[in-house]
């Protein structure tokens, strides 16, 4: 057997066990950068100088194979280191267990004697509606109340007839106290009509014919009672009276032409009378309108 010259013996810094598991510990770049270095020195001392003697074809090839076989060797060391260093870069570390955490223990309290805890049991409360029987009432208790017709007002009443002209005089006055206006009228008239003749029939005449000018508002009977009056007494001692109330219910009216005459004819013949400024105030008013 034939032994290998020293060139074809390889540095051991370029023998592999490739029948072990392979590195282990990454290579880093500046320890690759260091072997690519020494094969090249390696195989720079072992190649011949120039000027020793001329590279014969044979030993340039076992050069070339020489830095081919390093090149590869490095490439599979710097493959195998990242193979290596792949696991413990994507595997999560398992974490250490942690320390069992107590929990706190839920306090058990006796069950209380079922005597006192028992639930007091009370009846259930009736909510049913109440119902009620309707009430039967007889026919006669059901039957519309019939009130009895509304009294028709007192001022409405006909005026009791008098038995006296003083008492029918008396009650037409207290009536017109009591600011009864027409049941008033209604008294006075029946004093006339019962007793045309007599004083009282003559006062209670003009006492009508003022209800019926300044309350009833009935200008137009005003007028005919005052005109009544003094027909039938012109120089009575109420004359004054119907002559003036003559000229304002034509006044009311509306018939200025006979208010005026009125008011001259109660000035000529009552000149001093209390009412007399006031007739002569209105008769200026109606000179000057005209």
């Amino acid at each position: 057997m034939t032994e290998r010259p020293d060139s074809d013996v390889l540095p051991r810094s370029l023998e592999v066990d490739l029948d072990g598991a392979g590195p282990a510990v990454p290579i880093s770049a500046a320890r690759r950068r260091a072997m690519t270095q020494e094969i090249l020195a390696a195989a720079r001392a072992e190649a011949p100088r120039p000027a020793e003697a001329a590279v014969s074809p044979r030993g340039r090839r076992r050069l070339r194979a020489w830095v081919l076989v390093a090149a590869a060797m490095l490439v599979c060391a710097g493959a195998m280191a990242a193979v290596a260093a792949w696991p413990t870069r994507d595997e999560p570390r398992p974490e250490s267990p942690s320390a069992p955490v107590e929990l706190p223990q839920p306090e058990v309290t006796p069950p209380a004697d079922t005597e006192d805890t028992a639930p007091e049991v009370t009846a259930p409360e009736d909510t049913s509606p109440e119902v009620t029987a309707p009430e039967v009432t007889s026919p006669e208790e059901t039957a519309p109340e019939v009130t009895p017709p509304r009294r028709r007002s007192r001022a409405l009443q006909p005026s009791p007839a008098p038995t006296s002209p003083e008492d029918g005089l008396a009650v037409a006055n207290g009536l017109r106290a009591e600011r009864r206006w027409d049941a008033a009228e209604r008294a006075y008239l029946a004093v006339v009509g019962r007793f045309p003749s007599s004083e009282q029939a003559y006062a209670a005449r003009l006492a009508a014919a003022d209800l019926q000018l300044s309350h009833t508002r009935r200008p137009a009977r005003a007028l005919a009672s005052y005109q009544a009056a003094l027909a039938a007494r012109p120089a009575g001692p109420l004359a004054a009276q119907a002559r003036f109330g003559i000229a304002r219910s034509l006044r009311r009216l509306g018939r200025t032409v006979e208010e005026r005459r009125a008011l001259e004819a109660y000035l000529a013949a009552h000149p001093d009378d209390l009412r007399a400024s006031s007739a002569r105030a209105r008769l200026a008013e109606l000179t000057d309108g005209r």
